[in-house]
């Protein structure tokens, strides 16, 4: 599972008390688990965990966290 933070926002209206920014930066990471499906054979069963809900116990994928600035690059663009 690739999870993604929310665009990168000045939020101009909400200062932390040392009067800084806010910033939301574009990232990404890689989670893993298990999905249990019933099924007759193992493709059938990879299909149908292909439409499965996203595992309930995933784990972190150490070392996976990347700041995404190709993302954060096009929403600057988008902002001039």
């Amino acid at each position: 599972m690739i999870g993604e933070c929310t665009k990168l926002l000045v939020i101009e209206n909400r200062l932390k008390s040392n009067m800084q920014k806010i910033y939301k930066i574009p990232c990404t990471w890689v989670m893993s688990g298990t999905i249990e499906v019933e099924a007759d054979t193992l493709e059938e069963a990879i299909v149908k965990a292909e439409h499965a809900p996203l595992p309930t116990e995933p784990d972190y994928m150490e070392g996976s966290f990347v700041i995404d600035l190709d993302l954060l690059h096009e929403w600057l663009e988008e902002e001039e």
